[in-house]
């Protein structure tokens, strides 16, 4: 079997070991709840899938962004750029799954109830002993998740691409081979859980998403940049190598 397709079902083979341990499909039982309107002129959407059970997002981009730039790699070595318009795959295991298996320590896990807040996160690939997730509670049953992803574990997979597998019914090149981008930016994910919905009802989603999938941009803050959701607003104030440092403010009376 060719590498790319031992790598490729090595993912399938994850996401559904884990299913035995007892976690959700992430994506919709309906595909049409995740149907999507025109984009705005001059973009596409470009399909985001996170975690290794689906939470899928959906965010318009121009046709020459740079976080899909790629290369093609020819049989004699050389080299030309691209971008990808596929599945963008952050493959790296949810901190709220993480949180499921019992894999975080209880220090690593921050729950916040106060008016204001600031706390510094690690990479969920690798937290140490730094917070790895940090939730708001919102009801018995709701919640939201702030956690912090960076290039490192699956988020920096890149799986190679034969070009039938990329373009297929496309005029054949021979024997390119390319990889595929993973987690396009480095940042803070927040998304909401409700775990009231069962499997296919969408548990699980990411900020900004009214349940169609679909999201302004990229959902990963960077330095100062912020999102308001359910009354509240979590802002990146800054970032290092290593860690990202967030405020959560309460902005309802």
């Amino acid at each position: 079997m060719p590498l790319d397709e031992v790598q490729y079902w090595s993912h399938i083979a994850a996401h559904e070991l884990v299913h035995i341990f007892g976690l959700l499909d992430m994506y919709p039982s309906d595909p049409g709840r995740h149907r999507r309107s025109d984009p705005p002129a001059g973009t596409r959407w470009i399909h985001s899938q996170l975690g290794a059970m689906g939470m899928k997002a959906y965010f318009p981009a121009p046709a020459k962004d740079p976080r899909l730039a790629y290369e093609w790699l020819r049989p004699d070595g050389s080299r030309y750029g691209d971008y990808y318009y596929g599945i963008a795959e952050a493959f790296e295991m949810l901190a709220w799954s993480r949180w499921q298996l019992g894999w975080l320590k209880e220090p690593q896990v921050r729950c916040w109830i106060e008016s204001e807040a600031t706390l510094t996160l690690g990479p969920i690939a690798a937290p140490g002993d730094r917070i790895a997730m940090a939730a708001i509670p919102l009801s018995e049953t709701e919640m939201i998740v702030i956690e912090s992803r960076r290039k490192l574990g699956y988020d920096t997979y890149h799986r190679d691409l034969t070009w039938d597998q990329l373009c297929p019914g496309r005029e054949r090149e021979p024997c390119l081979v390319t990889g595929k981008p993973a987690l396009l930016d480095e940042g803070v994910l927040v998304y909401t859980v409700d775990s009231d919905l069962g499997e296919g009802d969408l548990p699980l989603k990411v900020a900004g998403d009214t349940g169609d999938g679909q999201v302004p941009d990229y959902p990963f803050l960077t330095r100062g940049q912020s999102v308001t959701i359910r009354g509240y607003t979590v802002t990146v104030e800054s970032a290092t190598q290593t860690t990202h440092t967030i405020t959560i403010t309460n902005t309802t009376p």
